[in-house]
């Protein structure tokens, strides 16, 4: 995170920065560049962070938690879009009352239907 920082913040003529998530750090350097810089970014979803490491009991101190939290809204709130890859991530992100015009749905994943078995053709 740091190291991503260190590196952004030598490049110039930036316009825009695309951050891809997981995990969530991913846009600690984004918010740095657009809160010090005024570089606005784009967060990608790739998964609900700090939601995942919730559910499954690997993040379980309450002050933790909540400043993961408080950090996942700060990175959705100044974000000047959000790409979720999925319904249920972008269902994920307005539930932390992000304005749904702000936010768009880009499914990432192939056409499962095209790698099954299938006779060979001739």
């Amino acid at each position: 995170m740091l190291k991503s920082l260190a590196i952004a913040w030598k490049e110039k003529n930036i316009d825009l920065v695309i951050a891809t998530s997981t995990p969530l750090t991913v846009g600690f350097p984004a918010l740095v560049l657009k809160k010090i810089k005024r570089i606005p970014y784009v967060f990608e979803v790739r998964d609900l962070w700090p939601e995942v490491p919730i559910q499954m009991g690997a993040l379980k101190n309450r002050f933790l938690i909540g400043l993961a939290r408080w950090f996942e809204r700060s990175v959705y709130k100044n974000a000047k879009h959000i790409i979720a890859l999925s319904p249920g991530m972008r269902d994920g992100v307005l539930d932390q009352k992000i304005n749904k015009e702000k936010v768009s749905m880009i499914p990432n994943m192939s056409k499962i239907d095209a790698f099954w078995p299938r006779e060979k053709r001739l």
